[in-house]
């Protein structure tokens, strides 16, 4: 019976995973001879998706069956309900790193009303099932790119520096490809004499990867990457439209990069730099 479970919940998690094309899903399946509490204490841990929303509606005993309602809310209205449940009558305040809190995914919820907030303390962090927010005591499976809710990308302009892409021949390109379209990245404005260069890429699982690290430069005028050669537009297989991250830093002595790959565990720090452009790509 527990193999049936483990198996049950695996069909359950592969469903949700790829795809949810409703405000919410309720499914049925068989739970053997648990009983609620032992079968909530469980499902976490037999099946690869953690099932970190979900509500157990009903169970019947008589043919082993549960009812279970997976939340399907985006991120913000997610957290919410949950603080809202917990902490709703005497309010909450978030604290944290100032750059983690202003991002888009919580923005919305740093804080309610209330003459006794609760504090909250907030991190984002990684483990071996994916991204988590922690909130306190309570824990948010972050759902496919929904780190990106909570990473801000630095300006693609200022000062006198500008960050953006161009085609073949110099010719301005819309942040927006087709798979397999070529481009360059180009840095216009008052470049220093001498510098180097940084550039890195944020694939889809949150990982910072060093297209370009301390590489010396100097003038002239306007910068193109690569200057020998093109880069391609890459759309994943089975995918119909894929987001890329690109940040350059333009730094007067050798930048130290964390020693993780991940983002979040330092990235934030040396991306935050006055130097730093960001640059988000969409490839259908």
């Amino acid at each position: 019976m527990d193999e049936a479970l483990r198996i049950a919940l695996g069909n359950i998690a592969n469903q949700i995973q790829v795809a949810i094309r409703s405000e919410s899903e309720s499914v049925s399946r068989k739970q053997g001879n648990q009983s609620l509490q032992s079968f909530q204490r469980r499902i976490t841990g037999v099946s690869e998706f953690v099932f970190d929303d979900y509500e157990v509606l009903c169970q019947d005993f008589v043919h082993n069956e549960v009812l279970v309602q997976y939340d399907n809310r985006p991120l913000t209205e997610r957290i919410r309900s949950k603080l809202e449940s917990l902490y709703g009558d005497s309010g909450w305040e978030l604290v944290g790193d100032p750059q983690l809190l202003s991002t888009p995914g919580l923005t919305a919820v740093n804080r309610s009303a209330g003459f006794s907030r609760t504090t909250l303390q907030t991190d984002v962090y990684r483990n071996r099932d994916g991204w988590r927010l922690a909130i306190g005591k309570h824990r948010f499976k972050l759902r496919d790119e929904e780190w990106r809710q909570l990473f801000r990308l630095p300006p693609s302009s200022r000062n006198t520096l500008s960050f953006d892409i161009t085609g073949e021949f110099g010719n301005p390109l819309p942040h927006a490809l087709y798979h397999e379209q070529e481009f360059r990245f180009r840095v216009q404005g008052e470049l220093p004499a001498v510098y180097y260069l940084n550039l890195f890429y944020i694939d889809t699982t949150g990982k910072v990867l060093e297209v370009r690290a301390n590489a010396p430069h100097s003038r002239p005028s306007p910068l193109s990457i690569p200057q020998k050669g093109i880069f391609t537009a890459e759309l994943p297989e089975g995918f119909d439209r894929a987001v890329d991250d690109y940040i350059v830093i333009i730094s007067s002595k050798p930048l130290e990069r964390p020693a993780s790959p991940w983002l979040f565990n330092g990235w934030l720090q040396l991306f935050s730099m006055d130097n730093a452009f960001g640059l988000r790509l969409t490839v259908r």
